[in-house]
């Protein structure tokens, strides 16, 4: 885990709530937990967040989900474990004071992974291996990332108690890179497969997060 990162956007986060609350005489802060596509899996997150304005809030997401990724790709038959966990900044705009608003911030994917493993009689850039293991992990280019999305809920409501919110959008982590390893197959063929799998998985480069959540407004 980079700490240094993580340590970077809980204080930036902290001093932008505290910056942020005297903007409005008696601003409310909230908490929410939410669930839904977190990256690409289900997940759980948790919200912290304060109604800067009547039209603005600012929210502070930590997000997680870990799920099977069994798939082929080139023909071969992977085993794949995916892991996410990020912590976002995020402002809500509603430009129409109501219940729809726009949403940006920075994602930062303390884990975004993807292992893989195939096992067996496996064909590698047109040649065959009998008996053969791969083991691979696919990365990206950076930790950090662009938010944009959308939403609904009642958190702009100047009452305190119950609010609910529901969330659509995704963050832009840059390209994604495969690493292949395994002492049966060459490497020329590995690098080739390498290639394959990181055309198959360039969709990941967006991650979604798709999510409801109810929480308390004090």
């Amino acid at each position: 885990m980079n700490t240094r990162a993580l340590r970077a956007i809980f204080g930036i986060g902290a001093l932008t709530l505290f910056a942020l609350l005297p903007l409005r005489a008696g601003a409310e802060a909230f908490v929410d937990a939410r669930a839904g596509a977190m990256g690409w899996g289900l997940g759980w997150g948790l919200d912290v967040g304060v109604n800067a304005t009547d039209n603005v809030d600012v929210r502070f997401n930590f997000a997680y989900s870990d799920r099977d990724w069994d798939q082929t790709y080139d023909n071969v038959d992977y085993r794949g474990d995916y892991k996410h966990r990020s912590v976002s900044g995020l402002v809500d705009w509603r430009p129409m004071s109501g219940v729809f608003h726009l949403t940006f911030g920075l994602l930062y994917a303390d884990k975004n992974d993807l292992d893989l493993t195939a096992t067996g009689n496996l064909t590698i850039n047109g040649n065959p291996y009998p008996n053969a293991t791969i083991n691979g992990r696919m990365e990206y280019d950076r930790d950090w990332g662009p938010y944009v999305g959308v939403g609904w809920g009642n958190m702009g409501h100047k009452d305190k108690g119950f609010m609910w919110t529901a969330d659509l959008g995704a963050a832009f982590l840059g390209a994604v890179s495969v690493h292949l390893t395994s002492s049966t197959v060459s490497d020329t063929d590995l690098r080739a497969e390498e290639q394959q799998i990181e055309d198959d998985l360039r969709f990941l480069r967006w991650v979604p997060m798709v999510s409801a959540a109810v929480g308390w407004r004090f």
